[in-house]
Protein backbone atom coordinates (compact mmCIF):
# COMPACT_ATOMS: atom_id res chain seq x y z
CA UNK A 1 0.00 0.00 0.00
CA UNK A 2 1.51 3.44 -1.28
CA UNK A 3 2.11 5.49 1.71
CA UNK A 4 0.43 9.23 1.65
CA UNK A 5 2.39 12.33 0.93
CA UNK A 6 3.81 14.18 3.14
CA UNK A 7 1.00 17.22 2.25
CA UNK A 8 -2.00 14.75 2.34
CA UNK A 9 -0.02 13.25 6.09
CA UNK A 10 -0.29 17.36 6.48
CA UNK A 11 -4.09 17.51 5.87
CA UNK A 12 -5.01 14.57 7.71
CA UNK A 13 -3.04 15.85 11.10
CA UNK A 14 -5.49 18.93 10.73
CA UNK A 15 -8.56 17.60 10.37
CA UNK A 16 -9.22 18.16 14.01
CA UNK A 17 -8.65 21.98 13.44
CA UNK A 18 -10.21 22.31 10.31
CA UNK A 19 -13.27 20.52 11.87
CA UNK A 20 -13.33 23.46 14.87
CA UNK A 21 -13.20 26.13 11.90
CA UNK A 22 -15.69 24.73 10.42
CA UNK A 23 -17.72 24.86 13.21
CA UNK A 24 -16.42 28.61 14.39
CA UNK A 25 -20.14 30.63 14.33
CA UNK A 26 -18.36 33.02 12.58
CA UNK A 27 -17.88 30.94 9.89
CA UNK A 28 -21.44 29.17 9.85
CA UNK A 29 -22.74 32.78 9.78
CA UNK A 30 -20.79 33.23 6.46
CA UNK A 31 -23.09 30.03 5.40
CA UNK A 32 -26.44 30.89 6.80
CA UNK A 33 -26.00 34.78 5.89
CA UNK A 34 -25.60 36.71 9.17
CA UNK A 35 -22.55 37.58 10.98
CA UNK A 36 -22.67 40.39 13.39
CA UNK A 37 -21.38 44.30 12.08
CA UNK A 38 -18.65 44.15 15.25
CA UNK A 39 -17.19 40.88 14.29
CA UNK A 40 -16.89 42.19 10.27
CA UNK A 41 -15.14 45.24 11.33
CA UNK A 42 -12.68 43.14 13.71
CA UNK A 43 -12.19 41.16 10.96
CA UNK A 44 -11.59 43.29 8.05
CA UNK A 45 -9.06 45.34 10.37
CA UNK A 46 -6.86 42.20 11.34
CA UNK A 47 -7.18 40.75 7.89
CA UNK A 48 -5.62 44.34 6.35
CA UNK A 49 -2.44 43.19 8.67
CA UNK A 50 -1.92 39.95 8.62
CA UNK A 51 -2.03 40.30 4.75
CA UNK A 52 0.87 42.98 5.21
CA UNK A 53 2.61 40.20 7.08
CA UNK A 54 2.08 37.84 5.28
CA UNK A 55 2.63 39.09 1.58
CA UNK A 56 6.55 40.62 3.58
CA UNK A 57 6.93 36.65 4.28
CA UNK A 58 5.96 35.59 0.88
CA UNK A 59 8.15 37.98 -0.54
CA UNK A 60 11.40 36.90 1.75
CA UNK A 61 10.65 33.45 0.10
CA UNK A 62 10.55 34.37 -3.57
CA UNK A 63 13.81 36.49 -3.22
CA UNK A 64 15.17 33.31 -1.82
CA UNK A 65 14.43 31.42 -5.08
CA UNK A 66 17.09 30.60 -7.57
CA UNK A 67 14.99 28.54 -9.98
CA UNK A 68 13.79 31.36 -12.36
CA UNK A 69 10.49 29.01 -13.45
CA UNK A 70 10.01 28.61 -10.18
CA UNK A 71 10.23 32.17 -8.87
CA UNK A 72 7.74 33.67 -11.91
CA UNK A 73 5.16 30.87 -10.68
CA UNK A 74 5.25 32.03 -7.23
CA UNK A 75 5.04 36.11 -8.35
CA UNK A 76 1.92 35.34 -10.35
CA UNK A 77 0.34 33.38 -6.95
CA UNK A 78 1.84 36.78 -5.40
CA UNK A 79 -0.29 38.98 -7.42
CA UNK A 80 -3.61 36.75 -6.76
CA UNK A 81 -2.57 37.77 -3.06
CA UNK A 82 -3.03 41.17 -3.63
CA UNK A 83 -6.71 40.86 -4.85
CA UNK A 84 -7.14 39.77 -0.76
CA UNK A 85 -8.52 43.36 -0.47
CA UNK A 86 -11.49 42.68 -2.17
CA UNK A 87 -13.36 40.48 0.14
CA UNK A 88 -12.18 43.04 2.48
CA UNK A 89 -14.63 45.51 0.58
CA UNK A 90 -17.64 42.94 0.21
CA UNK A 91 -17.87 42.42 4.36
CA UNK A 92 -17.36 46.01 4.86
CA UNK A 93 -20.62 46.79 2.09
CA UNK A 94 -22.17 44.20 4.16
CA UNK A 95 -21.69 45.92 7.35
CA UNK A 96 -22.42 49.71 4.96
CA UNK A 97 -18.69 51.20 6.36
CA UNK A 98 -15.75 52.74 4.92
CA UNK A 99 -13.60 50.03 3.97
CA UNK A 100 -10.92 52.91 4.06
CA UNK A 101 -11.24 53.75 7.14
CA UNK A 102 -10.42 50.02 8.60
CA UNK A 103 -7.02 49.22 7.28
CA UNK A 104 -4.76 50.88 9.91
CA UNK A 105 -6.08 49.90 13.26
CA UNK A 106 -3.78 48.46 16.06
CA UNK A 107 -2.78 45.02 15.48
CA UNK A 108 -4.06 42.75 17.70
CA UNK A 109 -2.23 40.28 19.67
CA UNK A 110 -3.76 37.00 17.92
CA UNK A 111 -2.44 38.46 14.50
CA UNK A 112 0.79 39.73 16.17
CA UNK A 113 1.28 36.57 17.55
CA UNK A 114 0.55 34.71 13.49
CA UNK A 115 3.09 37.36 12.05
CA UNK A 116 6.02 36.34 14.67
CA UNK A 117 5.07 32.94 13.58
CA UNK A 118 5.09 33.33 10.08
CA UNK A 119 8.20 35.22 10.44
CA UNK A 120 10.04 32.54 12.65
CA UNK A 121 9.74 30.15 9.51
CA UNK A 122 11.08 32.88 7.24
CA UNK A 123 13.45 33.14 9.84
CA UNK A 124 14.52 29.42 10.06
CA UNK A 125 16.11 29.60 6.43
CA UNK A 126 13.77 26.82 5.81
CA UNK A 127 11.84 27.04 2.20
CA UNK A 128 10.27 23.39 3.91
CA UNK A 129 9.06 25.46 6.60
CA UNK A 130 7.84 29.16 5.16
CA UNK A 131 5.58 27.13 2.81
CA UNK A 132 4.57 24.64 5.62
CA UNK A 133 3.25 28.55 7.95
CA UNK A 134 2.01 29.58 4.71
CA UNK A 135 -0.28 27.26 3.47
CA UNK A 136 -2.79 26.62 5.96
CA UNK A 137 -4.60 30.29 4.98
CA UNK A 138 -5.43 29.14 1.68
CA UNK A 139 -5.46 25.56 2.12
CA UNK A 140 -8.51 26.28 5.04
CA UNK A 141 -10.41 28.82 3.23
CA UNK A 142 -10.46 26.46 0.27
CA UNK A 143 -11.81 23.81 2.14
CA UNK A 144 -14.27 26.36 3.89
CA UNK A 145 -16.01 27.76 0.44
CA UNK A 146 -15.54 24.17 -1.45
CA UNK A 147 -17.86 22.95 0.94
CA UNK A 148 -20.26 25.97 1.25
CA UNK A 149 -20.74 25.85 -2.76
CA UNK A 150 -21.56 22.37 -2.23
CA UNK A 151 -24.23 23.05 0.27
CA UNK A 152 -25.50 25.11 -1.85
CA UNK A 153 -24.84 28.80 0.30
CA UNK A 154 -24.56 31.18 -2.84
CA UNK A 155 -27.94 31.63 -3.06
CA UNK A 156 -29.88 34.93 -3.79
CA UNK A 157 -30.28 35.69 -0.21
CA UNK A 158 -27.17 35.26 1.15
CA UNK A 159 -25.52 38.47 1.09
CA UNK A 160 -22.12 36.61 1.99
CA UNK A 161 -22.52 34.93 -1.61
CA UNK A 162 -20.06 36.99 -3.27
CA UNK A 163 -17.02 36.32 -0.72
CA UNK A 164 -18.16 32.96 -0.76
CA UNK A 165 -17.66 33.25 -4.54
CA UNK A 166 -14.41 35.00 -4.38
CA UNK A 167 -12.55 32.44 -2.75
CA UNK A 168 -14.36 29.38 -4.86
CA UNK A 169 -12.74 31.34 -7.89
CA UNK A 170 -9.63 32.34 -6.50
CA UNK A 171 -9.25 27.76 -5.64
CA UNK A 172 -10.40 26.87 -8.67
CA UNK A 173 -8.37 23.92 -10.37
CA UNK A 174 -6.15 25.88 -12.59
CA UNK A 175 -5.17 29.14 -9.49
CA UNK A 176 -5.84 26.98 -6.26
CA UNK A 177 -2.41 28.35 -4.15
CA UNK A 178 -3.05 25.90 -1.48
CA UNK A 179 -2.19 23.50 -4.42
CA UNK A 180 0.83 24.52 -5.84
CA UNK A 181 2.26 25.12 -2.20
CA UNK A 182 1.71 21.59 -1.44
CA UNK A 183 2.98 20.35 -4.75
CA UNK A 184 6.21 22.27 -3.43
CA UNK A 185 5.83 21.04 -0.24
CA UNK A 186 6.29 17.56 -1.10
CA UNK A 187 8.69 18.11 -3.77
CA UNK A 188 10.58 19.43 -0.70
CA UNK A 189 9.68 16.78 1.64
CA UNK A 190 11.33 13.90 -0.64
CA UNK A 191 14.63 15.32 0.35
CA UNK A 192 14.12 16.82 4.24
CA UNK A 193 15.25 14.29 6.90
CA UNK A 194 12.78 13.16 9.52
CA UNK A 195 13.85 15.91 12.07
CA UNK A 196 13.03 18.85 8.96
CA UNK A 197 9.60 16.71 8.32
CA UNK A 198 8.90 17.54 11.85
CA UNK A 199 9.69 21.02 12.12
CA UNK A 200 7.68 21.57 8.92
CA UNK A 201 4.56 19.58 10.59
CA UNK A 202 4.97 21.94 13.71
CA UNK A 203 4.59 25.15 11.38
CA UNK A 204 2.08 23.81 9.73
CA UNK A 205 -0.52 22.88 12.24
CA UNK A 206 0.72 25.97 14.46
CA UNK A 207 -0.42 28.00 11.36
CA UNK A 208 -3.69 25.70 11.61
CA UNK A 209 -4.29 26.66 15.02
CA UNK A 210 -3.48 30.09 14.31
CA UNK A 211 -6.27 30.54 11.49
CA UNK A 212 -8.86 29.04 14.16
CA UNK A 213 -7.93 31.92 17.06
CA UNK A 214 -8.28 34.55 14.04
CA UNK A 215 -11.67 33.90 13.49
CA UNK A 216 -12.29 33.95 17.20
CA UNK A 217 -10.96 37.17 17.58
CA UNK A 218 -13.14 38.50 15.31
CA UNK A 219 -16.04 36.49 16.74
CA UNK A 220 -15.20 35.02 20.38
CA UNK A 221 -17.43 32.58 21.71
CA UNK A 222 -19.86 33.55 24.48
Amino acid sequence: MQQPSFSEQLKQQAIPIMTNINHHPFVTGIRDGYVPKTALLKYVQQDEQYLKGFIATYQSLVDNLNDAQETQLMKNTETEIGHEHSPHEMFCEIARVDYEQQSNKPVGKITKGYLNHMQSSADSGSLLNTLAALTPCPWTYSVLVKQMIIEGKTGKNNPFTEWIEFYGKTNSEDIDMSKHFFNRIDQLASKATTDELCQAEAYFLDSCQWELEFWEQAYPQK
